[in-house]
């Protein structure tokens, strides 16, 4: 039982470290991470996943079928191009029935969709869920804590 236990807690540990090594590192190479908070494209990306979007991709690179991001007044967007004209990329949520009424101009987009983490964004969007992380992530540490000493105990 304390076997399977030290495992659990070791799994936990390392999940939780290249969670933060993924979202801390690559901004340093041109890659956001940014919180899915629509459903507009939950098919592909469910609500709460954290997507990262690459801020360095070209907008003259983008094709029909991509999956952007582009810039509101009040937010950053995330919807698939489905047309390319002169005005700029029409785009639409997969699980929208129209288009956005905007044409994506190079002023407007934001970046390229990479990759996203289904609802890991859930925890950093609510306070009683962050709440709940520091208590699991301190509860890890303490355990792993204990866990040495015991070791060092025994010899």
């Amino acid at each position: 039982m304390k076997f399977v236990i030290e495992k659990i807690f070791t799994c936990l540990t390392i999940l939780f470290v290249l969670i933060c090594a993924v979202i801390i590192i690559l901004p340093y190479f041109g890659i956001e991470p940014t919180i899915m908070t629509t459903s507009s494209m939950k098919s592909k990306i469910p609500v709460g996943s954290i997507c990262f979007i690459d801020k360095k991709y070209s907008y003259e690179k983008i094709k029909v079928g991509d999956i952007i991001s582009y810039k509101t007044p009040k937010d950053k967007v995330i919807h698939r191009v489905v047309k390319n004209t002169s005005n700029g990329y029409v785009v639409k949520g997969d699980d929208n029935k129209r288009v956005d009424s905007v044409y994506i101009t190079k002023d407007l987009y934001y970046g390229k969709y990479v990759f996203s983490i289904s609802y890991i964004g859930i925890v950093l969007t609510n306070n009683w869920s962050k709440y709940f992380c520091f208590f699991l992530i301190s509860l890890i540490i303490f355990m792993s804590i204990i866990n040495y000493c015991l070791k060092e105990r025994r010899g």
